[in-house]
């Protein structure tokens, strides 16, 4: 039999599942999936830390008091999200206050900008490790393994999504420097047979004759033979 926060947590999955086709950017996606944890969770905010070439850096958060948290965590590197994406498991801290010791510099400011309880959540993907999902209260807050399993399945279709697009991004580089190989080749050898029509040469002469030319002039071999083409140089 499920619950009405089962139920929530299931309509609050298609929602955003069905939003992902609206969205074209991981910070807008993470942004959607920042408001439906907040929305299910008894938080006061929700941000994400992205771990990107060793850099933490704040993706999204929603409100001011998250704001405060993120921007403090990664000035301070130290704090419970920077723990979390340390250690590469949750960091629960119910009661901001009572961790000054554990955060000494973290902790007096976190709790001048109003927040009382944070809780980081790692958000992982094919064994990587790409941040951690915070959640904070302005009260000390304990989360239910319901409030965690909801806000692990939004983070896991989040992160799912961020493969997407990088394995996307990957494609197209890899395409793009195909195409540009093809390109030069096609480019090289029409140059080549232009020189060898000009000079009654061989193939394999014009192409020595391309590849010395452009040494002498410490150019590519495919701007030398761009130019050859366009009729701006003889050689």
């Amino acid at each position: 039999m499920t619950t009405r926060h089962d139920d929530q947590i299931a309509d609050a999955l298609v929602a955003f599942i069905q939003e992902l086709t609206e969205q074209h950017t991981v910070e807008a996606v993470l942004e959607c999936m920042a408001d439906h944890c907040r929305d299910l969770l008894p938080a006061d905010g929700v941000g994400v830390l992205l771990l990107e070439e060793q850099q933490l850096t704040v993706a999204t958060t929603n409100s001011e008091v998250g704001d405060a948290v993120e921007a403090l965590e990664v000035e301070l590197e130290e704090g419970p999200c920077v723990e979390c994406v340390k250690v590469g498991h949750p960091i629960f801290v119910t009661d901001l206050a009572a961790a000054a010791d554990r955060y000494p510099r973290f902790v007096p400011r976190a709790l001048e900008a109003g927040a009382g309880a944070i809780h980081a959540l790692p958000m992982t993907g094919h064994g990587e490790l790409v941040g951690s999902l915070n959640i904070v209260s302005l009260v000390p807050t304990e989360l239910s393994e319901a409030n965690l399993r909801a806000a692990r399945m939004l983070s896991d279709v989040a992160v799912s999504y961020i493969f997407a697009v990088r394995l996307h991004e990957e494609t197209s580089r890899l395409a793009g420097q195909l195409q540009n190989a093809l390109d030069t080749r096609v480019l090289i050898e029409q140059a080549k047979g232009m020189l060898s029509e000009r000079h009654g040469e061989s193939l394999d002469e014009a192409f020595d004759r391309l590849r010395r030319h452009a040494r002498s002039q410490s150019s590519p071999v495919r701007e030398i033979a761009r130019d050859i083409v366009a009729g701006d140089l003889e050689i």
